[in-house]
């Protein structure tokens, strides 16, 4: 059985489930991965920040990445750079970094995997996933 609860948090609507303990749930509430253990909250907030991710096919922090990101319900655009010398100049350029992934939450540059993952832990992403886009941030190249 599945409830949603409704209010406001931090200036912003939030939509929250109470899950029955058994009932599995997956990213934004649909089926999937996570089974709930007792009777539990689950607080969802549109995540409508634009997500950029710069990877190459073959770094096993860039799935991780991506795994991170799918696991929250977050969508996000991916650019491989593996043969993109110029996407990879203006990586340097932009993040200060020549690794992969590089990671841009409405143009701002978080780092790669273990940025990304620092702020999950940290509690700081979502906020920065349901911030939306202002429109007055500059294009990321693609």
């Amino acid at each position: 059985m599945v409830r949603q609860a409704r209010g406001k948090s931090q200036h912003k609507r939030s939509v929250g489930l109470l899950v029955q303990p058994g009932i599995s749930l997956g990213p934004r509430g649909n089926p999937g991965p996570m089974i709930a253990l007792g009777w539990q909250l689950l607080n969802i907030a549109a995540m409508v920040a634009r997500v950029v991710v710069y990877l190459t096919d073959w770094c096993p922090y860039c799935h991780s990445a991506r795994r991170l990101l799918n696991g929250k319900g977050v969508a996000f655009e991916e650019i491989c750079v593996e043969a993109r010398t110029d996407l990879r100049a203006w990586l340097l350029e932009a993040s200060g970094q020549r690794t992969v992934p590089q990671i841009f939450i409405n143009s701002r540059s978080v780092g790669g995997f273990s940025e990304l993952a620092a702020l999950d832990r940290a509690g700081e992403l979502d906020g920065l996933l349901v911030e939306s886009a202002s429109g007055a941030e500059s294009p990321l190249p693609s």
